[in-house]
């Protein structure tokens, strides 16, 4: 069974490692600086992605990390954003709201895709 290793990792270098061998990252630049490697990393969006064959084998725990670590990485960008000193969430248009949609399969499918369209590279 080919499941996706959730990252349980205690240091960065070793989580580096790991997206970097399984192809989720790549080195983008790398220069020396002052006798050590200096790496710029770019995640490659065709491997970023966990299909659904995939997801269909996960236990709950491993929806639970997942979720958990899809929160972390959107918490960490939105503090970036914050931290940039001239955040202005309303000129931005930066919001954040959940709303309940109640869709028909075919609906569903049909946002699903404009939103790809929209999003996606």
């Amino acid at each position: 069974m080919n499941r996706p290793y959730i990252l349980r990792c205690s240091s960065t270098f070793a989580k580096e490692n790991l997206l970097v061998g399984g192809g989720v990252l790549e080195v983008a630049e790398e220069r020396r600086v002052r006798g050590a490697v200096e790496r710029h990393y770019r995640l490659r969006q065709d491997r970023a992605v966990i299909g659904s064959e995939v997801v269909r084998t996960l236990t709950a725990e491993d929806h639970w990390q997942a979720c958990a670590t899809a929160m972390t990485a959107l918490l960490a960008e939105f503090t970036t954003y914050l931290d940039r000193g001239r955040a202005d969430p309303v000129a931005d248009r930066v919001g954040y709201r959940q709303h309940a949609l109640w869709l028909s399969p075919a609906e569903l499918e049909e946002l699903i895709g404009e939103m790809r369209a929209a999003i996606a590279p």
